[in-house]
């Protein structure tokens, strides 16, 4: 239970992470990402650095969890919302998804924080 719990808290930290960075995406312009600017292109790159971390943790709780799928539904909208944001990453319009990415993280997140209640972590 040890490292369930440590996976789960590295994810949900990882989460924290990845909102909080993306919470800074409305200053990342449409003039800037079309007009060629360097910053803005940076911060894509670093958001999409923080969520293929987020993603990794993310797989690395569900591995610790998989005997308990049976269980825990959390654990099939988790598995969505890391796919959803994977196929996210992949998108050429990034900027334009990250509404979506946003949900995603929230929605994670929650099926994290419900799956270490009922595991009593």
């Amino acid at each position: 239970m040890d490292k369930e719990l440590e996976k789960g808290r590295k994810a949900l930290e990882s989460l924290r992470k990845a909102k909080d960075m993306l919470s800074l995406s409305s200053n990342w312009n449409l003039l800037g990402i079309y007009g060629g600017n360097c910053l803005t292109f940076q911060r894509i790159e670093n958001a999409k650095r923080v969520l293929e971390k987020t993603i990794d943790d993310m797989d690395l709780f569900l591995e610790e969890i998989r005997d308990q799928k049976e269980k825990l539904k959390e654990i099939e909208d988790l598995d969505r919302s890391i796919d959803n944001i994977s196929k996210a990453l992949c998108d050429e319009m990034f900027q334009e998804r990250v509404k979506d990415i946003k949900e995603e993280l929230n929605s994670a997140t929650k099926a994290i924080e419900s799956i270490l209640s009922k595991l009593g972590l």
